[in-house]
């Protein structure tokens, strides 16, 4: 009877364990990401409770480190409403590229204002996007509807769609290839739909991109271990119909990376940090 009921309380203590939080999307400065590659696209599609995900065939190939930054009076101007700017400074053979994600962050509430790359500008000043309110527990869910405009090289418009989250699982992940298990993760889903306008032509094309985020939640630390994203673009007027995915897995924190001296960190780059 007693080792029963000790095997009782044991497997009620890993459930309560496993079924932790969401309780911040926010990320350290001087969180580093390394960017790996698939040979094949990872099947994310467990969930629920006590799921398995087992992703392998996995490899770096680069590296990404993130940092925030107080939205400058032009940036405010531009991407109205943002109180945060992650910055992210993305490596993969000795090419660096930066990309800017605005974000609102009203009591607990996270919204996303504004996206910038390369390539890409969307700014979502027409209808931020609100992805949750924290925390987020198993089984929370949440649309909301986005709009503003696009500017992708050459091509610019409106553009309208909608954003579902939801905490869909939790359970253990496991990183085979590249030495990295860990176990107690709680998954973050969201699927983005938008539709463009191209000048007077309405619903040019679709954006549908799908990210996973796990988190373990580790004392003193924010983000996701691992993050996937699968970005698939159609836009049959110019011949566009590719798929994009990437994934990431937490790598270190570089210490002393404050918001205030972030700008500095990326000039700095790449010299030894």
């Amino acid at each position: 009877m007693k080792t029963k009921l000790l095997l009782i309380l044991a497997l009620a203590s890993i459930k309560t364990i496993a079924q932790t939080p969401i309780n911040t999307l926010e990320i350290e400065n001087g969180t580093v990401y390394s960017i790996l590659s698939s040979v094949s696209p990872l099947d994310e599609t467990a969930s629920g409770a006590n799921a398995s995900w087992n992703f392998n065939q996995l490899s770096v190939i680069g590296q990404n480190v993130i940092g925030n930054s107080t939205p400058t009076s032009t940036e405010l101007t531009t991407y109205p409403n943002s109180t945060n700017v992650v910055n992210s400074l993305s490596t993969i053979n000795s090419v660096a590229t930066v990309s800017k994600l605005y974000t609102k962050t009203v009591g607990s509430t996270f919204s996303i204002t504004g996206l910038n790359s390369t390539q890409l500008d969307l700014n979502f000043a027409t209808n931020n996007v609100t992805i949750g309110t924290l925390p987020m527990n198993y089984n929370y869910s949440n649309t909301d509807t986005s709009a503003g405009t696009y500017t992708f090289g050459t091509y610019s418009g409106t553009f309208s769609g909608t954003v579902a989250s939801s905490v869909d699982g939790y359970g253990t992940l496991s990183l085979a290839d590249i030495g990295f298990t860990t176990t107690n993760v709680t998954r973050l889903k969201t699927v983005q739909n938008i539709s463009l306008n191209y000048q007077i032509i309405p619903n040019v094309g679709t954006v549908v991109q799908t990210t996973y985020a796990y988190y373990n939640q580790t004392p003193g630390m924010s983000a996701p271990i691992f993050r996937s994203s699968v970005t698939t673009i159609n836009v049959p007027l110019l011949s566009i119909n590719q798929t994009i995915s990437q994934y990431e897995v937490f790598s270190a924190l570089l210490l002393e990376t404050t918001s205030n001296d972030y700008k500095n960190f990326v000039s700095l780059y790449p010299n030894p940090v």
